[in-house]
């Protein structure tokens, strides 16, 4: 029985491929389809593996582009040790008040 670490491991793997896989899946995702709307039909034996083939390679790529722009995104810069300062008393507004 494998531990529940195991199948999050097996997750991520097939979740984020190696690059490489993303390259080769999408297109021949994309050509599957082609290949099914075009020359066999939607009802030919082919279609609903390449159905499934081309919904999981835009799966990789959709979730290799969110984690690939979550990692270009700036981290938001840290605040002071212990959180914000607050002046419990702040000066007048200058020129009267």
């Amino acid at each position: 029985m494998r531990r529940p670490a195991d199948w999050r491991r097996l997750g991520r793997r097939l979740l984020y491929p190696h690059p490489a896989v993303v390259a080769l899946c999408v297109p021949a995702g994309a050509a599957g389809l082609a290949y099914v709307f075009l020359v066999a039909g939607s009802d030919s034996p082919a279609a609903y593996p390449l159905y499934l083939f081309s919904a999981y390679a835009l799966t990789i790529l959709c979730a290799g582009t969110v984690r690939a722009a979550g990692r270009l995104a700036a981290p938001a810069p840290p605040g002071p040790p212990g959180g914000p300062r607050v002046n419990p008393h702040p000066l007048p507004a200058p020129g009267g008040g």
